[in-house]
């Protein structure tokens, strides 16, 4: 990974996430989500809103997510959390 940009990989359906800090370097534990997880957005203006994985965007930071009310919106990969 250079300068500390996510780097994501594909596998068998899997999107796989690993970051690292910029400051300390310090790696964060890998994040999986494959298409029709159910996640929430953790962190945002829309914080709390549930909805379900679809794919992530030709820029792997970002993913696009269905709402409860079927419109697929695009958020940060970093917002994301698995749904309780």
């Amino acid at each position: 990974m250079d300068d500390g940009e996510t780097d994501s990989a594909w596998n068998a359906g899997s999107v796989l996430f690993q970051k690292e800090k910029n400051i300390t370097n310090a790696k964060h534990p890998i994040t999986a989500f494959q298409q029709g997880d159910e996640v929430v957005l953790a962190q945002g203006g829309n914080q709390g809103t549930p909805g379900v994985f679809v794919r992530l965007r030709a820029d792997p930071n970002w993913a696009d997510i269905m709402e409860r009310n079927g419109i697929v919106k695009i958020h940060p990969v970093e917002w994301l959390a698995r749904a309780a």
